[in-house]
């Protein structure tokens, strides 16, 4: 019993140096300018005319947000302590934090967010965290919260190679987060085309066309901040007809854990079927639909 106790009162210590950490994390102060720009986009909309925010979804959107962010935690002090077990003992490079090293954390960020992210559309066991996001028929800031519990579980896995290459932890934390702050405001039908920057980075335009659910849409532009990688390996779409977001198939329900466990019940439902077993295993890892 003593042992155990030691453990878990290790663990408890461990656990609150690393939030203490993360309290240093920059985008912990965007959580209330995420909420003003929901309001002001609701508030546009309601004077344009326009029903871009539904009640129910709004709040499945703002619920599944709230549970994301307990659980990240977890996720969080998990991954930070494998990544700083990597970095401490089997990094092949030492850098200066200059600015050439967070340019190139930058981009390590980037080209790993979008292989994650397509990996999240192209492998059925992964579509089922991510579908979460893309369940929402509205485009909207509101819909940027719309999160799963098991996503980051499974796209941490993707940055693996970048404390090999000897970068903090703590700094590649604070790429990711500043990455997908970024991304919360291109979930919006406000802002239209942005000139020769559509070119380069990521915009509301491309990532509109990235939650269509028409056929010309589907497994496009996967890029966070940038959109060079999605020119580059085959998988950008210009917007170029209205977009109808959304998945093919509707989710008709406004409960949060229908919302969130849509997937993995047709996966089930699926491997309960008398199939054989190279059939089930392509089911999980093939890409759906």
């Amino acid at each position: 019993m003593t042992i155990v106790s030691e453990s878990i009162t290790a663990f408890i210590k461990s656990y609150n140096q690393t939030m203490d950490l993360f309290q240093e994390d920059p985008v912990n102060s965007f959580f209330p300018v995420f909420f003003g720009f929901i309001f002001l986009e609701f508030l546009i909309q309601l004077k344009l005319k326009k029903k871009d925010y539904y009640f129910k979804d709004s709040l499945v959107s703002i619920f599944l947000f709230g549970l994301t962010t307990i659980t990240l935690m977890f996720w969080k002090y998990l991954f930070f302590h494998i990544f700083y077990y990597i970095y401490q003992n089997h990094s092949l490079f030492h850098w200066n934090q200059n600015l050439s090293y967070f340019l190139l954390l930058f981009l390590m960020d980037d080209f790993s967010f979008y292989w994650a992210h397509r990996a999240m559309h192209r492998v059925r066991f992964f579509w089922a965290a991510h579908v979460v996001h893309h369940s929402s028929e509205y485009m909207n800031f509101g819909s940027a919260l719309r999160q799963s519990i098991w996503e980051d579980l499974i796209k941490n896995i993707f940055w693996l190679w970048i404390p090999f290459l000897g970068f903090h932890p703590l700094t590649m934390m604070i790429a990711t987060n500043l990455n997908l702050t970024y991304q919360f405001f291109l979930h919006t039908k406000l802002v239209k085309k942005l000139s020769f920057l559509e070119k380069i980075l990521n915009t509301p335009s491309h990532h509109r066309v990235h939650h269509g659910s028409n056929p010309i849409y589907i497994d496009k532009n996967f890029g966070g901040v940038l959109i060079i990688w999605d020119k580059l390996f085959g998988s950008f779409q210009e917007e170029s007809e209205e977009v109808k977001y959304g998945i093919t198939e509707k989710i008709s329900s406004y409960n949060p854990f229908v919302v969130l466990n849509w997937e993995y019940r047709k996966i089930i439902s699926f491997f309960k079927l008398k199939k054989p077993f190279i059939e089930k295993w392509n089911y999980l890892w093939n890409p759906p639909g």
